[in-house]
């Protein structure tokens, strides 16, 4: 069954319906009007068509999504206004209407924000988060579609953090069902933001939101992707890689929030932070503010960088094994704009996945080809490799091929004075 909204239809004789505004994985968002209030509304469909047994799982998650996000007060966090049925068991939920961008939309449009903006941004996004993260819940999504900007009684950039669809509630010892929503051995969240210890099967914390939310932060100061890979399994190679991202040194900021940018962005995480509320004490500090939570700054005077080349990209690749074993329920490129949150089979692939970065994979180039004569063998160093220090490369054929026609001049001469 497929329950179509179109413009003019009225939802349990309160909400009508005036546009389509996106559809993704879960379901389909529509802009609406409130009849009584005349308020404009955001109505999020559950998608249907789908077997039973997936059908059962999307619709508990989305009912742990109403009864979360109804819970959550802050007020960078999208408000839950009402949720219900539709005529053919579909769930809906009502949002307040956001006129604004997203920060994915931003980005594309602005390219990079500059230090006071991207900091502002932070501190809303990471008061929401700090919010969820008290109560329990994770967000597991963070990425610049779902955080929205917009202008509100001429204060601009403000931020709502959106979609709590992913989320899961933490009780440490819990067996009940709100922990088995997600299928099994899956993981939930988008490739290029999701935290690698979730690829490693790890359980999920506050500290999985952090880094994502670091990523978001890379992406808004320097414009482009933190994790650079094409395919899924690009991406995950790259989030497992022992080497962190860091911000180029061309990007100008102030040293403090450099740090503590790069810190959000460990992968390790006993070197990253662990809750929300260790970062907007940071930044706190660092603008000199007694709030933690206020949104307004004063950031000092970034310090001028040099110009420096940066390094063409590199991207992790494992090995065809790895490959031919990743199974995504969605289609393998990984493009503009970002598929919705996606499960990904992970449990065969834990062991392997722990030694890829030391046993699987090579480096490779993001503009190399990827044709035969491209591929390198076993014996050739990788472009990752460091040059080799002291003597040139050419010094030691060029020996060998010295000796040889010494030692051949010498035997040569040996036989002409012996038959001589």
């Amino acid at each position: 069954m497929n329950f179509s909204l179109t413009s003019g239809t009225v939802i349990e004789g309160k909400y009508l319906v005036s546009e389509p505004l996106a559809a993704g994985g879960q379901g389909h968002v529509y802009k609406g009007v409130h009849l009584v209030l005349e308020r404009p509304v955001a109505l999020k469909v559950l998608r249907t068509g789908m077997t039973p047994e997936v059908m059962t799982r999307m619709t508990k998650r989305f009912e742990q999504e109403a009864r979360l996000i109804s819970s959550l007060r802050d007020p960078h966090t999208i408000t839950l206004y009402d949720f219900g049925k539709l005529p053919d068991g579909s769930l809906f939920m009502v949002f307040e209407y956001i006129d604004g961008s997203s920060l994915k939309e931003l980005i594309k449009s602005q390219g990079k924000l500059d230090a006071r903006r991207v900091t502002k941004i932070l501190r809303q996004t990471l008061a929401s988060l700090q919010e969820a993260h008290a109560m329990g819940v994770l967000h597991r999504d963070i990425k610049p579609a779902n955080i929205m900007v917009y202008e509100w009684a001429g204060r601009v950039d403000q931020v709502k953090l959106l979609d709590f669809g992913v989320a899961k509630i933490l009780e440490a010892g819990a067996e009940d069902s709100s922990q088995k929503l997600t299928a099994a051995n899956a993981v939930v969240g988008t490739p290029r933001y999701l935290a690698p210890e979730l690829l490693l099967d790890e359980p999920p914390t506050p500290a999985a939101d952090i880094y994502s939310l670091g990523l978001v932060a890379y992406e808004m100061l320097t414009g482009e992707h933190a994790n650079k890979g094409k395919m899924a399994h690009q991406l995950f190679a790259n989030q497992i890689s022992p080497e962190p991202f860091t911000l180029p040194r061309s990007c100008e900021l102030p040293d403090e929030l450099r740090r503590v940018i790069d810190r959000m962005l460990q992968k390790d995480m006993s070197r990253r932070y662990t809750n929300a509320d260790e970062i907007l004490v940071e930044l706190a500090r660092l603008t000199n503010d007694s709030d933690p939570f206020a949104a307004e700054l004063s950031l000092p005077t970034a310090p001028s960088a040099p110009q420096a080349a940066q390094p063409r990209a590199k991207v992790l690749k494992p090995s065809k094994k790895i490959k031919k074993r990743v199974q995504i329920i969605a289609p393998q490129m990984v493009s503009e704009p970002e598929p919705e949150p996606r499960a990904v089979e992970v449990a065969q692939l834990e062991r392997e996945l722990r030694e890829l970065p030391s046993e699987n994979a090579e480096y490779a180039d993001l503009s190399e080809p990827s044709t035969p004569s491209a591929r390198r063998g076993p014996s050739s160093p990788t472009v990752a490799q460091a040059p080799t220090k002291g003597a040139p490369r050419w010094l030691i054929p060029a020996v060998s091929v010295l000796l040889f026609v010494i030692l051949s001049a010498a035997f040569a001469l040996l036989l002409s004075s012996k038959f001589s």
